[in-house]
């Protein structure tokens, strides 16, 4: 399947295009939320897109999706305009304090609009992207009666279409930051102010504690090493996603209150 934070780059184009009928926030997390299911329940099981009826869609993806979108909104987006570099903390200062809570009704039904046609959208380019390898293998083996050309055709069956699909996924979601002409910081900004440094330290080790508790729980299989180990290092990105801005929240209210 393709890269679980390539997604959200087949879905903001469509923010670009029409976007008084969109929800950025509604769109980035529709389009992930369909993959929590692997990362976050630390399994190596990946068929869920066979499991997943309409029921599941409406009552299980599309409320975590809408969740992690109003949770982005009143905890984590805060953080992390406050921790980036000054550059980058210049251009999205504006999107700071905007309460979602008190978004109206229509906005209300764009987000939640926004996040089913993206569930529906991952869904679909993981079934484009998902062949049974498999049976390749077994058929370039018994007709070239090779077993070198049936694992060749077995490893190209079973990542080729994925990794295309992420690449234009990643190639769309850069076009789609770089047309909102956001300062990128260079490397040495993320380092030289001690706020962003220790912020993003802090990420960086939640995600290598996940990722590792992951593979300790699941494993590494063999057959899909590179698999396990993406998705246990995307299992702690993740996480951190959640985990690190509501630590540095917490800490910041815990230091207020002392004045």
């Amino acid at each position: 399947m393709p890269y679980t934070l390539a997604h959200p780059g087949f879905t903001l184009p469509l923010k670009k295009k029409y976007a008084s009928f969109f929800s950025t926030t509604g769109l980035v997390f529709g389009s992930i939320a369909p993959d929590f299911d692997i990362i976050l329940r630390f399994s190596n099981q990946r068929m869920h897109i066979f499991q997943y009826g309409l029921r599941e869609i409406l009552f299980l993806i599309l409320p975590i999706a809408v969740a992690s979108a109003i949770y982005f909104h009143l905890v984590i987006k805060n953080i992390l305009i406050d921790y980036a570099p000054a550059p980058l903390r210049e251009d999205l200062v504006k999107y700071k304090n905007q309460n979602i809570l008190k978004n109206s009704a229509a906005n209300w039904i764009r987000l939640v609009a926004s996040a089913l046609l993206a569930i529906f959208m991952h869904l679909g380019l993981d079934l484009l992207s998902h062949y049974d390898a498999f049976t390749f293998q077994i058929n370039a083996m018994l007709y070239y009666q090779s077993l070198i050309i049936g694992y060749i055709v077995y490893y190209f069956a079973m990542y080729f279409p994925p990794l295309f699909f992420t690449g234009i996924g990643f190639y769309l979601l850069y076009y789609s930051i770089k047309k909102e002409n956001i300062k990128t910081p260079q490397i040495l900004q993320w380092t030289q102010n001690t706020y962003t440094r220790n912020f993003l330290l802090v990420y960086i080790v939640i995600t290598i504690i996940f990722a590792a508790i992951k593979i300790g729980i699941s494993g590494i299989e063999k057959k899909f090493m590179i698999d396990s180990v993406a998705i246990s290092l995307t299992n702690g990105f993740l996480i951190s996603f959640f985990v690190t801005p509501s630590i540095f929240a917490i800490l910041n209210r815990i230091r207020k209150q002392r004045g």
